[in-house]
């Protein structure tokens, strides 16, 4: 399952546990209910990997809003929807949640005893398993030219594939080039320092 779907069933499952709260919504076209209500807006995912790791950086963005003379109600229920986004549980399918740091969270009046609460959130997740690894390697690309499951190969394929992308993305093998290219790099370094 991909980072932002675990992410959503996970947030939504927090935000149910919020006391006071009449609905909980996922998507902002969702129907408005009982007040005060919330709604699972979005997820915004973008990449946070390394080169051995699947990563992921999402924003979570929630909004509930409320009908009261006082903006005292939501702001107690705004608290508490934070509360339960930084308290994600860290071990979730595939993924490790790293890092939960709250962004925004502000309540804004719609009008006459109408308010709405902005809460916002940004999740930091690690694929868990060998199976982000993989797809990462699936994908490596070497300048001019895919490097494919053979190319992975040892320490030695290691040195041809970095000379490779420093010379164009040609991974050919030192022993079979013609002497006149192996040599040409250190003469004509040379003929250029020549006054």
């Amino acid at each position: 399952m991909s980072a932002a779907a675990t992410l959503r069933a996970a947030v939504l499952a927090q935000l149910r546990t919020v006391a006071g709260v009449q609905r909980v919504a996922d998507g902002a076209g969702a129907k408005a209910a009982a007040v005060p209500h919330v709604t699972l807006r979005d997820i915004a995912t973008t990449d946070w990997g390394t080169k051995d790791r699947a990563g992921r950086e999402a924003r979570v963005g929630v909004t509930v809003r409320d009908e009261h003379a006082q903006p005292a109600r939501i702001e107690g229920i705004a608290g508490a929807v934070e509360a339960a986004l930084l308290a994600l549980p860290r071990d979730l399918p595939g993924w490790r949640v790293v890092t939960v740091v709250p962004v925004r969270c502000a309540v804004l009046g719609e009008g006459t005893a109408r308010w709405a609460a902005m809460v916002d959130v940004r999740v930091r997740a690690r694929g868990q398993g060998a199976a982000g690894h993989d797809q990462l390697q699936l994908c490596r690309v070497v300048r001019g030219g895919t490097v494919g499951a053979a190319g992975r190969g040892g320490g030695a394929d290691l040195g041809r594939r970095q000379a490779a992308a420093r010379g164009g993305g040609r991974l050919e093998d030192a022993d079979r080039l013609p002497p006149a290219r192996r040599q040409r790099g250190s003469g004509a370094r040379s003929a250029d320092r020549q006054p």
